[in-house]
């Protein structure tokens, strides 16, 4: 009798311990399927021979998403597939499960960091930088959605670039925007506007000791969106849009 109750407690600690791995970590055959799934939207939809890489689940929303990548490009730009739905849309219909990727912000974001990394590369070496990266505006797009009739080099078709721009997010290893890197900064900024090479900017300086050391430590950073690049005409110009926090 002993025996069959600790036989009964662990089968029911096993059920439980199954049932919370899957509530957080998904059915494996549902990731399985993703990942093919969303290798063959990739093929339909751009005509790209993607290739699985990996899956999500999302326990809170009960989401599936495939990681696909192009094989001309490399698994370090990893293009998200995701089945989203069933759900009622802005009209109130109801909707069955659809993919949806973000193709758009992978490819229109690399080629930001391409076109920004050709034009500036004596200024990505600047002394007072730590690090530059471009930050890309997370969207996803359904099968007929957010796709262009133009293709690469290999035949794959383009997406549209989205609305909103990516951002040259630079963090700088000083504590100060020093007058050199202002002047190079600048140049870059008027370039930018001249060959429309269309990003938002961020730049934050590194945590500074302020003179009054009862004050909290303050950081200097200087925000401009690309529309308002126009608006920088000199040192002083940028000088005068720094804030700190």
């Amino acid at each position: 009798m002993k025996k069959l109750l600790l036989g009964v407690l662990a089968t029911l600690l096993l059920l439980g311990a199954g049932y919370v791995y899957v509530e957080f970590n998904g059915y494996p055959w549902k990731h399985s399927q993703i990942k093919k799934d969303a290798a063959h939207y990739m093929q339909e939809k751009y005509g790209m021979d993607a290739r699985a890489a990996g899956s999500r689940f999302n326990f809170k929303f009960d989401t599936y998403a495939g990681e696909v990548y192009d094989p001309q490009v490399g698994e370090e730009q990893l293009i998200l597939v995701e089945r989203r739905g069933p759900f009622y849309d802005s009209n109130n219909e109801w909707v069955e499960g659809q993919l949806v990727d973000n193709y758009s912000e992978v490819y229109w974001g690399r080629q930001t960091e391409r076109q920004l990394r050709q034009q500036f590369a004596s200024f990505y070496g600047h002394p007072d930088i730590g690090s530059i990266n471009v930050d890309t505006v997370a969207a996803m797009y359904g099968m007929k959605e957010q796709v262009s009739s133009e293709k690469d080099a290999q035949g794959v078709l383009i997406p549209m670039k989205p609305e909103l721009h990516s951002t040259w997010d630079i963090d700088l290893a000083v504590d100060d925007f020093s007058e050199p890197f202002l002047k190079e900064l600048l140049l870059a900024i008027k370039t930018m506007g001249e060959q429309q090479l269309e990003a938002d900017l961020n730049v934050t300086a590194a945590r500074g000791v302020r003179e009054d050391d009862t004050q909290p430590n303050r950081t200097r950073y200087l925000n401009l969106e690309y529309e308002n690049f126009a608006g920088i005409a000199s040192v002083g110009d940028l000088q005068a849009a720094i804030k700190e926090y």
